[in-house]
């Protein structure tokens, strides 16, 4: 999908979810929820609604596993 529009980013509301946050980097969003994802109004679906994109999660355990498995895969130029 496209990065969202400055407009449809200015629509996420910081105060939804006390205590979590979120910063949105081009076609990113970026999670911190201390209190753990089964408890937080980010969901994946308000930011899908919000930003008019479809989107995936993935914790930080899985993203550093995806990009140690990335590192080890050789071109075949």
């Amino acid at each position: 999908a496209e990065a969202p529009t400055p407009e449809a980013i200015a629509s996420l509301d910081l105060d939804r979810s006390p205590g979590d946050s979120f910063v949105v980097e081009g076609r990113e969003v970026h999670l911190r929820l201390p209190n753990g994802a089964g408890r937080t109004k980010l969901t994946a679906a308000y930011f899908d609604a919000r930003l008019r994109t479809t989107g995936t999660a993935r914790n930080l355990r899985t993203v550093r596993e995806l990009a140690a498995r990335a590192a080890g895969v050789v071109s075949e130029s």
